[in-house]
């Protein structure tokens, strides 16, 4: 799970140390593109806000956002309703092309062939777009 600390603040205490984004990732023994990712949007697992306020010598306390300023409801929670809004948005889209397709077979404009390969790649492309959402809400997550 994932949290929001205060990524100006990480940013100000590595430059008051002229650290680059790389020492403090040597550092704080994460990875560089963990520290890109802290200083642009503040998103941080607890081990990375850890090793982050190890790196500063300061309170774990002092990196996150207080609770007035963002809340500390995990991240995770707006990506879950993310991911539910897009494969609802799929089903919906999937469910509009089936009908158009039927109706179409069914008033003569297109063979049972061409209604069967047109919901096969109907039925592709949402699999693959589901396969994506999956795959980036995991990758994010």
């Amino acid at each position: 799970m994932e949290y929001m600390i205060n990524h100006q603040l990480v940013k100000t205490l590595r430059q008051q140390k002229a650290w680059s984004q790389e020492q403090l990732a040597d550092i704080a023994g994460i990875s560089y593109r963990t520290v890109q990712r802290v200083e642009r949007d503040g998103r941080a697992s607890l081990e990375t806000q850890k090793a982050l306020a190890s790196a500063f010598d300061i309170e774990l306390e002092q990196l996150r956002i207080a609770e007035s300023e963002e809340g500390t409801a995990p991240i995770v929670a707006g990506r879950a309703k993310g991911l539910a809004w897009g494969f609802a948005g799929i089903a919906v889209g999937g469910l509009c092309a089936f009908i158009a397709v039927f109706l179409d077979m069914r008033a003569g404009g297109i063979s049972p062939f061409q209604a069967g390969t047109s919901l096969g790649l109907l039925g592709a492309i949402c699999g693959l777009s589901c396969a994506a959402l999956g795959a980036y809400s995991r990758r994010k997550a």
